[in-house]
């Protein structure tokens, strides 16, 4: 076999290249790898469509407000050196962190549990959703005046701000 009739002959028998690119407004032409691809699209949207149902479905079954006792709401400042300009803010449903200058955080009140004692109540605050969760616990005295102490924090004393 000569060299031209050998290259002439590979041309006629090689393969047309998948690469090809398809012309706008083509037909699809239904091969094994674009019916995988286009099943793995389908998979991925149902996937990600179950875990949104799943999402909404926990949030709505943890939907029941905590019930913030009445002593805690309200804003609470200090006078300890090294606090200047932070403040503890506790509404019915959220609690928020102010840090001065550097701005705030506030999370949403999952459950507040409490122990009462003779002298002062212990709150075990849950706080910031299931996924990043965490909790507080506060100490609250009456009497002189209302006060209420972290316990992370016991050298340190909060008391409300005047609303005034």
């Amino acid at each position: 076999m000569k060299w031209e009739s050998f290259r002439t002959w590979f041309k006629k028998t090689e393969k047309p290249s998948r690469n090809k690119q398809r012309k706008p407004g083509a037909e699809r032409d239904g091969s094994p790898t674009e019916r995988r691809i286009l099943f793995m699209a389908y998979a991925l949207c149902v996937i990600v469509l179950a875990i949104d149902a799943y999402t909404v479905f926990i949030n709505l079954s943890r939907g029941q407000k905590a019930e913030v006792p009445v002593e805690l709401l309200g804003m609470w400042v200090t006078n300890a050196q090294g606090y200047t300009g932070r403040a503890l803010e506790i509404t019915d449903s959220t609690v928020t962190f102010h840090a001065g200058e550097t701005g705030k955080l506030t999370y949403a009140i999952d459950k507040v549990g409490a122990d009462r004692q003779e002298r002062a109540t212990f709150y075990i605050m849950h706080y910031g959703g299931w996924s990043e969760g965490s909790e507080i616990g506060l100490r609250y005295v009456a009497v002189p005046s209302a006060a209420i102490t972290l316990q992370n924090q016991q050298h340190v004393t909060w008391r409300r701000q005047n609303t005034n």
